[in-house]
Order: structure tokens, then sequence, then C-alpha cells
């Protein structure tokens, strides 16, 4: 049986880019878990990002979603940045988001784009 593989569009040039299997969530809830470029972006980037997605169904995770990621990433999330955008915003400048070394989500400046990744969820 061949992979299946979800399709992105990029946003910078519009060439549909194929994306590896999705994740399953490895503390067991019903969510479907794909990781996004491993570039830097910042939240504004990270959320355009999910926008161009063709599947309408995915969408950013929940501060409380990335919190079950738990302290240390399954290797299947394969990512060299060190913080991972959640879809909500803390204020007028600032974005949740998981430090992946720490394991904890807490609230970053919506700016920051070093080490930022995106990953989204259905």
């Amino acid at each position: 049986m061949a992979p299946k593989h979800e399709f992105v569009t990029c946003p910078t040039c519009g060439t549909k880019v194929s994306v590896p299997d999705t994740i399953q969530d490895p503390m067991g809830r019903p969510l479907r878990w794909m990781t996004g470029p491993d570039r830097d972006m910042n939240w504004y980037q990270a959320c355009q990002w999910a926008r161009t997605l063709e599947d309408t169904q995915w969408r950013m995770p929940t501060g409380d979603e990335l919190a079950g990621l738990g302290p240390k990433l399954h290797p299947d999330f394969k990512t060299s940045g060190w913080w991972i955008w959640s879809g909500e915003s803390d204020g007028p400048l600032s974005a949740m988001g998981l430090d992946v070394n720490l394991g904890q989500v807490y609230s970053g400046g919506r700016e920051l784009d070093s080490g930022g990744r995106v990953f989204v969820v259905r």
C-alpha cells in the first residue's frame, strides 16, 4: 500500500509540495499532526503557512494541545526549532507557544522568528 501524503501549497512560490505522512498524536488523543517547514518563522508567517493548506480542516494547535506533546517531542516530530507556535494570541503583541527544550507552553512575542516553527493539527 502506498503511503498517504498530504499536499500543501508553498505560500512563497505557489508550488504544491508533498508532505510526509501525518503523525498520530503521541498522547493518544484523537488528533493528527503535521509539521510545517523546518525554517524560522514568526507567528504571522506561521499563521499564513497554516492557511495555505488545501485541506481546511488543518489548524494551528491550541496551547493545551501543544502542552500535551510532553516534555520531549516524539521522534516523529522532526524539527530543528526550539519554539512551536499555537494559534492562540495572548495580547496585542504576543501568542502562546511550546518551548521544545523545556516542554512548557507560555507566551512569546509574535515577531519572534529565531527557532520558531509551525505544526498543524486536525
